[in-house]
């Protein structure tokens, strides 16, 4: 009889888990989108010819996302692994703890 609850709360965890993912991949989705929507809007822009001049639609917008999605996911990817090494090799101080404990 012990093992209903634990195997509930596996099933709850998971459930948890899930949403969340779910909440992350909308989000995700949801920037891309406006960063794609903004990135053309500028590149029309640049070009001299008004946003409402172009025939675009939502999908225009939706095929650009997922164009930019690898390197959008690359460029996080690298920044998270630098965030990492600098945690590591600064220790967790600020710039002004790092040189008061420097010896020169």
């Amino acid at each position: 009889m012990t093992d209903q609850p634990s195997l509930q709360s596996d099933t709850s965890h998971l459930i948890n888990s899930f949403d969340q993912w779910g909440k992350l991949v909308s989000f995700i989705g949801s920037v891309l989108l406006f960063f794609s929507v903004f990135y053309d809007f500028s590149f029309l822009i640049a070009l001299g010819i008004h946003f409402s001049e172009v025939p675009t639609t939502i999908s225009d917008h939706i095929r650009s996302a997922i164009v930019w999605l690898p390197q959008v996911g690359g460029m996080v990817l690298i920044v998270f692994i630098y965030e990492l090494v600098m945690r590591r090799i600064e220790g967790g101080k600020t710039e002004e703890e790092i040189i008061a404990s420097s010896s020169n």
